[in-house]
């Protein structure tokens, strides 16, 4: 069984915390996931997925010793026949199987086949726990950045010279904030957001999903064996957390391909065995047996103001930045911030000009960072590493986000980078009569990408007029968060 138990422990053990190539047993070797048994999801016991954030202690110390118990039973079931669906390595053969054979990244596949993944994953777990009651526990990241520790030091395989599994090259992620949240999330139409025929760029794959994984290391930054960590079915279930979102403010049919809805899929029940589903019931996860508490979210206008683009450089639109200054305090009228401007020796005078507006505009909202959407082509980025995203002038250079690959990516093929960019920044960058370059920092590793071409830079702007004092209030209070 050289490919099984041994395989299994030396991929558990505490070896150094880089994407490899997984081995897994060869017991999967002449398998194959297939059946004409059609899968029914009619959950009548509808519960809310625990966002991890929102527990007490008392309650996030029993998910944990929850948490504990599952995953040690379904490593047992990998060590006692390692070829078991059932299993944690047969889980993540799923997975690894999907993304080789099934394309499951980067096009129309991506959203609803990892929501009956999850699905099927927590079944396995309330199969071993004896519990239906229990639920995936969500790592809402955009809370807290850093890893859940009930996924911290404890993941072991039993029996003589059991080891000990943390296998991640880091345990938080840089702070995910509302305007990259908002950039991820812009999309008018499935294709945009989830990705249409074949392998293309889509929102919800790439940035805030592919960064995640690209920042944790180690087994998350590889699709072959990332979803071996148990992790991975956290980050998942935020990931689809903010699909329902989406779903909530933009959900229509219109983008959907002709055969996306009758696309079938095969997964592993615990009491059905192989089973078939296809990708029009997974539109509602109440059926599923789940739901979430749902993000608190505002989508923004698109405001361009970017001149021309020339390779890895952009200029700015002195018209359209100021433009956005002007409807920015224009759109304080009716809001709180009316009171600041006033306080500040400014008047609301509808003939106060643009241009003398900007001084009251900066001094009230440059802390506020405004979201960033750029598509970009890097023919030498690499699988699996997060690099920052800088853009500089000779005068100022600021990191705005990052950008990363998880997965396969063609040489030449776009990336989409969602980034967070503030008023001050921008105004020092408008400033400059000199382009902006944007560039790639070097990875923890020390390796550097030099060629970065930009085909599209976007910024977006919150409608402050749309607001309640006490939403701009809070609005205002999280983007003028201190960078952790």
């Amino acid at each position: 069984m050289a490919g099984g138990f041994a395989t299994l422990r030396r991929i558990l053990a505490g070896v150094p915390c880089t994407a490899i190539n997984y081995v897994y047993p060869c017991e999967f070797d002449n398998l194959t996931l297939s059946s004409h048994k059609n899968y029914n999801f009619h959950e009548s016991d509808c519960r809310e997925r625990p966002l991890w954030s929102q527990l007490p202690p008392q309650q996030q110390a029993q998910l944990a010793a929850k948490i504990q118990t599952g995953y040690e039973r379904l490593i047992e079931r990998s060590v006692r026949r390692p070829g078991d669906l059932g299993g944690l390595v047969g889980q993540g053969w799923i997975h690894h199987m999907a993304c080789d054979v099934g394309l499951i990244h980067g096009n129309s596949a991506f959203l609803p086949w990892h929501r009956a993944f999850l699905y099927f994953h927590e079944r396995w777990l309330q199969h071993v726990l004896g519990d239906r009651t229990f639920r995936l526990p969500v790592w809402d990241w955009e809370q807290d950045n850093r890893v859940p520790p009930i996924y911290d030091g404890w993941l072991h395989i039993p029996g003589p010279g059991a080891v000990q599994c943390d296998y991640l090259a880091s345990t938080k992620v840089r702070p995910i904030d509302q305007p990259t949240l908002q950039s991820w999330l812009l999309s008018h139409c499935f294709i945009d957001f989830a990705g249409g025929k074949g392998f293309t760029t889509s929102n919800a794959m790439g940035s805030v999903h592919s960064n995640v994984h690209a920042e944790l290391g180690g087994l998350m930054a590889d699709p072959q064996a990332s979803a071996l960590h148990p992790v991975f079915y956290s980050h998942h279930s935020n990931v689809d957390r903010y699909w329902c979102k989406w779903w909530q403010s933009y959900g229509n049919f219109d983008g959907f391909l002709p055969e996306f809805p009758d696309k079938p899929w095969y997964f592993c029940d615990p009491q059905h065995g192989i089973v078939r589903v296809f990708a029009e019931q997974l539109m509602n996860t109440e059926p599923l047996g789940y739901k979430y508490n749902l993000p608190v979210a505002s989508f923004y206008h698109v405001t361009n103001i970017c001149a021309a683009i020339r390779d890895d450089f952009i200029s700015l639109n002195p018209s359209a930045f100021l433009g956005l200054l002007g409807r920015l305090a224009n759109e304080t009228q009716n809001s709180i911030a009316r009171t600041e401007v006033r306080s500040q020796g400014f008047t609301t005078d509808p003939t106060f000009t643009v241009i003398a507006l900007t001084s009251a505009v900066l001094a009230l909202f440059g802390a506020l960072s405004l979201p960033v959407r750029m598509s970009l082509r890097i023919p030498g980025i690499q699988a699996g590493s997060y690099y920052p995203l800088r853009l500089s002038t000779k005068e100022h250079s600021v990191v705005i986000g990052g950008v990363s690959v998880f997965g396969r990516h063609r040489h030449g093929e776009e990336l989409t980078a969602c980034a967070s960019l503030s008023l001050a920044d921008l105004s020092l960058m408008w400033r400059s009569v000199n382009s902006i370059q944007v560039s790639l920092d070097p990875v923890a590793d020390g390796s550097s990408i030099r060629e970065v071409q930009v085909l599209d830079f976007t910024i977006l702007h919150p409608r402050l007029d749309q607001y309640t004092d006490n939403q701009l209030n809070a609005f205002l209070g999280i983007s003028r968060r201190a960078p952790q």
